[in-house]
Order: structure tokens, then C-alpha cells, then sequence
């Protein structure tokens, strides 16, 4: 890929020289904790030590439980469309992906979600394509926030594009 300028615009991918780790300040140590998935992006750490983990171009959360010093990862919940954002709130987790942001039924130790409800309305949370990135939080209060990327880099978008949105 070229920009307008004739640069090539897309990143090569390189292989990891062996025992390179970023350096980390006095005190803390940098390790793998989970190794073989396929383009994570964005984590969530339940009570009990539980990580869930989105993989938004296999539309899905993974669940990542460490026990006896092993990591085992299991598919959460699959089926989202380019699902980024999480968060924990009330017995559930919340995930949100470019249609909607979801409602996962969620209890200590679970290993699966059992259903999903849609929480935004339809139809979706901005255009397809562009940045696809759909951050939620939640208020000491309750309320629900929501990103909605920017259509590209560089442009003015138009709504809801580039925007926070209180949901709920």
C-alpha cells in the first residue's frame, strides 16, 4: 500500500529476536503470560484473576485462567463484529463491538457465556470500515459510555463518528 506521496504505508510483519522483552522499571519484570493468539487487543482482568481478551478479527473473547502456574485459554463468547471494548459491571461483562455493545451474563469461575443482549439500539455504532475501536465504561453511577472511532486519520467526521456516547 502507497500513500498519496508514492510512501509505502503498510507495516512489515518481523520475527521477535529471541530473548528480546521491553525493559521495565526497577521493581517490575516483563514475561509472556499467554503465547499463540491470534491479534489481541484489548484485555479485561475479572476479581478472581480471570482475563478476558478480545480478538476482534476472529469476533471473539477469550477467557484466559491461570492455574498451577499454566494458562489455559478458552472462547469465551464468539460472533461479534470486530469486538474491542470491555468492561465488568452488575454480574456481566460487557463487550462492544462496531454493531452494538453487549450484555454477557458473567459468574466467577464461568468458562463460557451462556447468552448475549444487545444493549445499544439498532442499527449500528457509526459506519463500517474505519476505525473500528468501540472503548466502554461504565460511571460510579451506572451509566454507560461508548466510543465510536473516527472514520480515518486525518478527516472531519460526521456523527456519530469520532464521538463518546453515554448509553445507558
Amino acid at each position: 500500500d502507497r500513500d498519496v506521496t508514492g510512501v509505502q504505508t503498510c507495516a512489515l510483519p518481523i520475527s521477535r529476536p529471541q530473548g528480546a522483552a521491553p525493559e521495565a522499571p526497577p521493581g517490575f519484570k516483563v514475561s509472556i503470560f499467554a503465547d499463540g493468539l491470534f491479534q489481541p487487543r484489548f484485555m479485561l482482568v475479572a476479581p478472581n484473576g480471570d482475563v478476558f481478551l478480545t480478538q476482534p478479527d476472529e469476533g471473539k473473547v477469550s477467557l484466559l485462567r491461570e492455574a498451577s502456574g499454566k494458562v489455559q485459554i478458552y472462547t469465551f463468547a464468539r460472533g461479534f463484529d470486530g469486538c474491542h471494548g470491555l468492561a465488568l459491571h452488575d454480574g456481566a461483562i460487557y463487550v462492544g463491538d462496531r454493531k452494538a455493545v453487549w450484555r454477557l451474563p458473567y459468574a466467577d469461575g464461568a468458562l463460557k457465556a451462556t447468552t448475549r443482549t444487545r444493549v445499544t439500539k439498532a442499527p449500528t455504532l457509526g459506519r463500517p470500515g474505519g476505525h473500528f475501536t468501540r472503548d466502554i465504561v461504565f460511571d460510579s453511577k451506572g451509566a454507560l459510555y461508548v466510543t465510536i472511532g473516527s472514520r480515518d486519520n486525518i478527516g472531519e467526521d460526521p456523527l456519530p463518528e469520532a464521538t463518546v456516547q453515554r448509553v445507558l
